[in-house]
């Protein structure tokens, strides 16, 4: 198992983490348990995390039909309690690793990678692009002790371990992810066995 960072790290969450951590309907809930400061790039919050699927169904709709849920307005409340922070790109160093990222990274990544390079964050995403990248920029490998990447995986199971959530309830939690967010751990995963094991009705 890798090596959980150090507490009160501060993490900055890209769009693909935000959406299966809230898919899971328990986005909040997880944020708050785990002992890391989280941030996410404004770009982020305010232009690529608009909205994901919902189990409840919209009003009208017919019974089996899933509804879609505005993810801007739960950010904006976050932010607010400052269980997140929203962060834009501003100072030169800045704009000189976002420059360097967005050669290999679209927007919103390359502004999430820039900001936790110039602040010694890590970057929790599953996007295996911005992986390479950012472990490239820095000089690490997978599974180092200084891995500057972390996936949707170590959270959930991380936040599983740390609330003693029953196995019941974290089948619910990643068939939600399955089914809102589009999500399945890649086979590279260091929990992509246990996920799927759950996925398919028990661990």
């Amino acid at each position: 198992m890798p090596k959980s960072p150090a507490r009160e790290s501060l993490v900055f969450l890209d769009a693909c983490c935000l959406i299966n951590l809230f898919g899971s309907g328990r986005g909040e809930e997880i944020l708050r348990a785990l002992p890391y400061r989280f941030a996410v790039a404004r770009y982020v919050a305010e232009k690529e995390v608009l909205e994901i699927g919902s189990d409840e169904a919209e009003p009208g709709a017919a019974s089996e039909a899933r509804g879609r849920t505005a993810l801007s307005p739960v950010l904006d409340g976050l932010i607010k309690q400052r269980i997140l922070t929203s962060v834009a790109v501003t100072t030169p160093d800045e704009q000189r690793e976002l420059i360097r990222f967005a050669v290999d990274l679209d927007d919103g990544e390359a502004r999430t990678c820039a900001l936790a390079m110039t602040r010694g964050a890590l970057v929790a995403t599953d996007d295996k692009k911005a992986i390479r990248v950012l472990r490239a920029a820095v000089g690490q490998e997978a599974g180092s002790d200084d891995d500057p990447c972390l996936r949707t995986s170590e959270l959930l199971f991380e936040w599983a371990e740390r609330e003693q959530v029953p196995e019941a309830d974290l089948v619910q939690v990643v068939r939600s992810i399955a089914r809102n967010a589009t999500f399945l751990p890649p086979k590279n995963d260091p929990h992509f066995g246990r996920w799927m094991k759950l996925l398919e009705g028990g661990g």
